[in-house]
């Protein structure tokens, strides 16, 4: 990131595991979110660089991600033909919602019938302690 005044550098945020297509700052200026070809987007906090978030789910790169105007959700589009709204907002409730994917993972794995219960959980959230 860049300071257009001045063109000197802020910050610099590395994670992705290919190149980023897609950028995309929170209505507060707080977050940053960003769509890669190694099919992930992830979270950032702008003023420290650090990974807030990865969100996985797509089967091939995203090369586009946009955050919503009231800053709770945001879009993404890949080259999988899809284009999934995720929840932005991360709080404690979030890690009960990653166990409990967890357990309708091992649900579905051994109930094919309920395969559709997957889009609940389409995504994987890692979250920094």
């Amino acid at each position: 990131m860049w300071n257009a005044a001045t063109g000197t550098e802020i910050q610099t945020f590395k994670g992705h595991g290919s190149w980023v297509k897609s950028i995309s700052f929170s209505p507060d200026g707080k977050t940053l979110a960003s769509a890669s070809f190694d099919r992930a987007i992830k979270l950032w906090n702008v003023a420290d660089g650090k990974e807030i978030a990865t969100f996985e789910g797509h089967r091939d790169r995203v090369n586009d991600v946009h955050i919503s105007p009231d800053g709770k959700t945001f879009v993404s589009a890949s080259e999988d033909a899809t284009v999934r709204i995720w929840n932005l907002k991360l709080e404690a409730g979030d890690n009960l919602m990653k166990l409990s994917c967890q357990w309708l993972s091992n649900y579905i794995a051994n109930h094919p019938e309920a395969k559709d219960l997957a889009e609940i959980c389409d995504r994987e959230s890692s979250l920094d302690d």
